[in-house]
């Protein structure tokens, strides 16, 4: 019998120092909740974080979209203040330190018209980290701004997420197709 118990503790002990990781995959949201009141303006809110059933526990971001400025604002939680999150004019290429939801910090590098790369901004990303790897525009008006986020997960497996921002100031504004 102990010859029994032995064996099999022999084979179970390199599979507990040589197992795989089994948690389960949790997906990333990255979606527009709704448009709030935040600092005496409408702003948009945005949840990119792990997905939970309790909307209350999402990290959420504040993104104010300007379209006659041709920026996107976002609420920068440490200075308490708006910044330039993206300047859709043209001789704007860098955008440094953003930092969104569960995803590490970033810059934005203008690669064409409506392309922007993102890259670490203190160096080479660790593995196992969220990274936001580009923002495409898809579509840009008086209106409304939609973007595009490429990124990684914590496995590498690209994805994407595509958020839509409002300029309030036009948001009875009827555009012509």
């Amino acid at each position: 019998m102990k010859k029994h118990i032995l064996f099999f503790i022999l084979i179970l002990y390199p599979n507990i120092f040589n197992s795989q990781v089994l948690e389960a995959y949790t997906p990333i949201l990255i979606v527009n909740n709704k448009g709030i009141v935040f600092n005496n303006e409408k702003v948009d809110e945005v949840s990119l974080d792990y997905y939970t059933p309790n909307e209350e526990d999402l990290i959420k971001d504040y993104f104010r979209y300007d379209s006659d400025a041709c920026t996107l604002y976002l609420f920068d939680k440490k200075e308490k203040k708006n910044k330039v999150f993206l300047s859709l004019k043209p001789n704007e290429v860098k955008f440094s330190k953003n930092k969104l939801g569960v995803f590490e910090y970033f810059d934005l590098i203008r690669e064409g018209k409506n392309n922007f790369t993102a890259l670490p901004s203190y160096g080479v990303y660790p593995s196992h980290t969220l990274q936001i790897k580009s923002i495409e525009i898809l579509s840009q008006t008086k209106k409304n701004l939609i973007l595009k986020l490429n990124y990684l997960d914590i496995f590498a497996w690209k994805s994407f997420g595509v958020l839509v921002f409002k300029d309030y100031k036009y948001e009875n504004y009827q555009e012509n197709d």
